[in-house]
């Protein structure tokens, strides 16, 4: 498996992670991975076309559907 296809799934992985906890914004997800705000999106695309309820109630914040949780 390469680097980036590596880096990429962990990031990932550290967004779902993070959308469990709480609303999260584009610009901080950026800055926190050192990547750019497009690229945040593209990751928030891919967890929606693999069936995660993400939901952007406010431009670039998204959040999972109340009630949904990693554990069940």
């Amino acid at each position: 498996m390469s680097k980036e296809i590596t880096s990429k799934t962990k990031r990932v992985a550290d967004i779902l992670c993070l959308l469990e906890q709480a609303p999260v914004r584009v610009p901080d997800l950026a800055a926190r991975f050192s990547v750019s705000k497009r690229t945040i999106q593209r990751d928030m695309e891919l967890l929606v076309q693999a069936q995660f309820p993400v939901i952007s109630p406010r431009q670039s914040v998204y959040r999972l559907v109340p009630g949904f949780s990693l554990a069940a």
